[in-house]
């Protein structure tokens, strides 16, 4: 007994002494150049698979006037579904990082594994790159899941008006071609015109 008393003593001058360190805050500043706030929600629903995505969109301004955004995402992926969920990055942005731990529920599944990123060299397109995350592009059924994503995205200069992100769901055979992204959503991830927060 006594020795408990005696670590629990030395664990509470420890916490003590280490609060009072110099340097060490805990004023937390919640949002600090948060500019605007978007929720999505997208679903096959024009389809017989169930994929869905849903999630916020948390953009701000660097000193540089660059913008920055962080998606994080709420996905679930059909079993029959091979198209997964994709999200399509406006003009001048580009994907610094990402964490994903789709397929949650299946160990034997690396994440690494279920992600592709790309990126498009043709300037004439209205998107700079794109996401795929639970899709094969041989057709073949992956055994879907559900998990969340993180994607952090820069602009590459100044973003003058407002910058969409696309998310497309769901697939389909139609007239014997293959379709993929059935279901889409654009969502702003940037408007320079706004003055706040909006949701």
């Amino acid at each position: 007994m006594v020795v408990v008393c005696v670590c629990l003593a030395v664990a509470l001058v420890f916490i003590y002494r280490a609060s009072q360190e110099e340097g060490l805050s805990h004023d937390i500043t919640v949002n600090e150049g948060i500019k605007q706030i978007e929720t999505f929600q997208i679903s096959s629903d024009s389809v017989e698979v169930h994929t869905s995505a849903e999630g916020t969109i948390y953009s701000g301004e660097n000193r540089d006037g660059r913008a920055h955004a962080k998606i994080v995402a709420s996905l679930t992926v059909d079993p029959k579904d091979w198209g997964g969920v994709a999200f399509y990055m406006p003009a001048s942005w580009y994907v610094v990082d990402m964490t994903s731990s789709y397929p949650e529920e299946v160990p034997q599944r690396n994440p690494e594994d279920e992600v592709a990123v790309w990126t498009n060299e043709n300037s004439s397109r209205p998107w700079s790159g794109w996401i795929e995350i639970g899709r094969d592009r041989s057709y073949r059924l992956t055994g879907g899941g559900t998990g969340t994503v993180v994607i952090e995205l820069v602009s590459e200069q100044p973003v003058p008006g407002v910058a969409y992100v696309t998310v497309s769901v769901g697939t389909d055979k139609r007239n014997g071609y293959r379709v993929q992204g059935t279901d889409s959503i654009q969502v702003p991830i940037w408007d320079s015109t706004s003055g706040g927060h909006e949701e």
